[in-house]
């Protein structure tokens, strides 16, 4: 099939690590790919991310905007995140902020329940389909790394934004 669009860039800034997750091109879905230190050079972390923008054809970026948790308003985070992507000076892509609150929690909770669906699938062969688990262990041991988080976090961040712009279609 023909691409639709560039894919997307989605990226959690934390103080420790960097998440970042990819669209597929016809934005309806978001996956987590990677992280990256926070804690390393801005130079680094620039190319580390431009080599996966190359990777994955990536056309524009979508950064997670830590707001106050019952409020609409920027949280002291978003100074940093702003500072970071000033810095970070992703000036050939486009950008665009996006609430990021609760990803975290939320990314951990689809974990736990694809756990549980593996689970399930391996204990019942009747649940698998064509003899696949739904839920691959390589990848539950992927996630089972918590540094991972972040980048699970991101993917739930640009998901958030590709359903809304599928909504505002």
């Amino acid at each position: 099939p023909a691409k639709l669009a560039p894919q997307l860039l989605g990226i959690d800034h934390g103080m420790k690590r960097i998440g970042l997750a990819v669209s597929e091109a016809s934005w309806r879905f978001s996956e987590p790919k990677s992280i990256i230190s926070a804690e390393r050079p801005i130079e680094q972390v620039r190319k580390d991310i431009l080599e996966v923008c190359e990777q994955y054809e990536v056309g524009g970026v979508v950064v997670g905007w830590p707001l106050i948790a019952n409020d609409d308003k920027p949280g002291k985070q978003c100074v940093q995140v702003a500072q970071f992507m000033q810095e970070l000076n992703l000036h050939e892509f486009p950008k665009a902020l996006w609430d990021e609150r609760y990803t975290s929690a939320m990314a951990l909770l689809a974990r736990e329940e694809a756990a549980e669906i593996d689970a399930l699938c391996a204990a019942d062969p009747r649940r698998r389909r064509r003899g696949k688990v739904m839920q691959s262990r390589s990848r539950l041991k992927r996630q089972a790394n918590d540094d991972f988080l972040d980048a699970e976090a991101a993917a739930v961040m640009l998901q958030s934004f590709l359903d809304a712009q599928a909504r505002a279609l």
